[in-house]
């Protein structure tokens, strides 16, 4: 029973406390800041997430060719064409092979034409019975075996060649550097694309266009479209906004092992040129993708209104005698996003409202 009476005390303390955070008596002190107009205009509803900047189409640049990196020949940042000359490695034993394979090429055309002479004599001696058709034979197939070995000898020569052009490594593309880890007398590997710290050698970006790569989950991305416009809100640029499109949607969906739900990853193009700051790979933004717009309708703050056994409400306030007041006012809505909703009934343009949800009245669960 003291249990009962100490709680019943310290809930009739407490009453006071919970009418006027529920507006219920004229006492409120309202903040002033948070007393605004409803205010009419176009609703949009959008999809939002975070991601990173990646460049449409890169290029990890790898050797073909082993060996000592003789020079390097530009910086990140720097903006290369196609076939420009990145860096070169030490081609001092590439050469010899060159060289050695045009002294073999020319041993096997010497040799060819020995035993195509040879040959020629064998004929002439077997027109006259001076050799059988087995030892002509067999100077007819050394002749051949002779021309075989000067082809081969040409596909070595072609072979080291390229592999003498292969130390000079040129870019493959367009684009801008991005990334740089190679310096002169450190030695790569053939076909390694990364360092030995498992960094690639040297990347290559095409900076034209930039993608948002973002994750949604299969509520959001059922709403998303191939082609909808999408706004990018850079983190290192606050208040700044850059245009977009979605340009891919997964066909399916992977497993993030994070949040443990399955998702869809989604493409969104950026053009770095219709943008007011410098854009570049790795920075991290929100975006927000358009899923539909409302012209010319009253909205709220989506956090102004609360519900209440299935009905909707918001604060509106009152003023009489220079007083201040709010009063509960059931609405109407209509179209909702995520920050706003439509009223379409309830409140009117230019009437003004308590910018803050209301605490629901606890009084009638408490016995």
């Amino acid at each position: 029973m003291m249990h009962t009476r100490r709680f019943g005390l310290a809930f009739a303390l407490l009453l006071p406390t919970l009418a006027c955070s529920m507006g219920g008596g004229d006492e409120e002190k309202l903040d002033e800041n948070l007393i605004r107009k409803a205010t009419k205009g176009e609703l949009v509803d959008e999809v939002s997430e975070a991601g990173k900047i990646t460049p449409r189409y890169d290029v990890d640049i790898k050797t073909k060719v082993s060996g000592e990196i003789k020079a390097v020949y530009v910086e990140e940042g720097q903006v290369v064409h196609q076939g420009d000359l990145l860096y070169e490695v030490v081609d001092t034993e590439y050469e010899r092979q060159v060289a050695l394979q045009r002294v073999q090429l020319k041993q096997a055309k010497l040799d060819a034409e020995r035993a195509e002479v040879e040959r020629g004599r064998k004929e002439q001696a077997l027109a006259t019975r001076g050799i059988s058709a087995a030892e002509y034979d067999v100077s007819k197939r050394e002749a051949e075996m002779a021309r075989l070995t000067i082809e081969s000898a040409k596909v070595q020569l072609q072979s080291a060649e390229d592999q003498l052009a292969y130390t000079r490594i040129t870019a493959p593309i367009d684009g801008v550097v991005i990334v740089r880890n190679v310096e002169a007398g450190e030695v790569v590997t053939a076909g390694i694309t990364a360092t030995v710290n498992g960094d690639p050698q040297l990347t290559i970006a095409q900076m034209d266009r930039l993608l948002l790569e973002i994750d949604l989950n299969q509520v959001d991305v059922a709403k998303v479209k191939r082609d909808q416009t999408a706004r990018i809100l850079l983190d290192a640029y606050p208040g700044v906004e850059v245009p977009g499109f979605v340009s891919q949607i997964a066909a399916a969906g992977h497993t993030d092992p994070t949040r443990g739900i399955d998702v869809f990853t989604v493409k969104v193009e950026v053009d770095p040129s219709k943008a007011s700051v410098e854009i570049k790979p790795g920075m991290t933004a929100e975006v927000r993708i358009g899923i539909g717009s409302w012209p010319d309708v009253v909205k709220l703050p989506a956090e102004s209104v609360f519900e209440e056994e299935g009905k909707s409400y918001a604060y509106i306030i009152r003023e009489a005698d220079g007083k201040k007041t709010k009063e509960k006012v059931e609405l109407q809505l209509g179209h909702r996003s995520d920050r706003e909703v439509e009223v379409t009934s309830g409140l009117k343009e230019g009437d003004s409202f308590y910018a803050q949800a209301a605490i629901k009245d606890m009084s009638a669960k408490i016995d």
